[in-house]
């Protein structure tokens, strides 16, 4: 899912390293939002939130474009 949200925003963005980690459990049918920000010109940060605002996976993507 995070990957699926960089290449939405960024369609020409050319993978070349993702770093992630699980921090805590994202449940099937309950709210969960992607968030993410350019860094620099080839870095995104990216995580994963509940809908109470828990973080549940956290991603570092290097890209080129």
């Amino acid at each position: 899912m995070l990957l699926e949200s960089l290449i939405y925003h960024r369609p020409r963005a050319q993978l070349r390293t993702f770093t992630y980690r699980a921090h805590n459990p994202i449940f099937v049918n309950c709210a969960a939002t992607i968030h993410g920000a350019i860094v620099a010109k080839d870095k995104a940060e990216l995580w994963c939130e509940n809908d109470e605002g828990v973080v549940g996976m956290t991603g570092i993507v290097q890209f080129g474009e």
